[in-house]
């Protein structure tokens, strides 16, 4: 079973969009539930759409239901709402494996498994939610003066399953390929 969520970096700079009303591209379409509109981000007219496919005006789409239930009502205006204001709970996405995902929030111990992803992490000011990084961080010290201190897990290929769980990360970025899933995802308790 497939238990952890792979994320990419590019997913990782979406989810800190989701709060800010910042432009990625005009074809980028940030696969986060309550982008309704399905554009590059969450905003106000997320909420006017929602709104209208409830009056029945506007046809649902893909992103939508912005909590994931199975009904486009009130309740996904609400979490909009809290999506833009930063009080959200949970966010729902669709990860880099096209998979329909939950995640809860704030993500407070958050392992990135790659020097990619921890450079996404460092620029989104997460910086000091990272409990532990692979060894592409760890050998790059002068990039990653604070990350590189912290436990290493193994290569982003052969990552160290028992020191993972040991730091209890809630979140652990990868990429959708690698590690093999086998590698790692089938070995993760619930929860990361």
């Amino acid at each position: 079973m497939n238990r952890s969520i792979r994320i990419s970096s590019a997913l990782l700079i979406a989810l800190a969009a989701c709060t800010a009303s910042i432009a990625i591209g005009s074809d980028f379409t940030l696969n986060i539930f309550g982008n309704a509109n399905m554009d590059d981000r969450i905003d106000q007219e997320d909420i006017d759409l929602i709104q209208q496919i409830i009056a029945g005006s506007a046809e649902a789409t893909m992103l939508s239901d912005a909590n994931l239930d199975g009904i486009v009502d009130q309740s996904d205006i609400k979490q909009v709402q809290d999506l833009m204001g930063g009080r959200a709970e949970k966010i729902s996405l669709i990860d880099g494996n096209q998979q329909n995902r939950t995640l809860k929030l704030p993500s407070k111990r958050i392992l990135p498994l790659n020097m990619r992803h921890a450079i996404a992490l460092a620029v989104l000011s997460g910086e000091e939610r990272a409990v532990g990084v692979d060894s592409t961080v760890v050998e790059r010290a002068d990039l990653f003066p604070r990350m590189s201190q912290l436990p290493a897990v193994g290569s982003t290929r052969e990552p160290d399953i028992e020191r993972i769980v040991s730091l209890k990360p809630d979140l652990l970025i990868t990429f959708t390929n690698i590690p093999s899933p086998d590698a790692l995802d089938d070995k993760l308790p619930e929860g990361i």
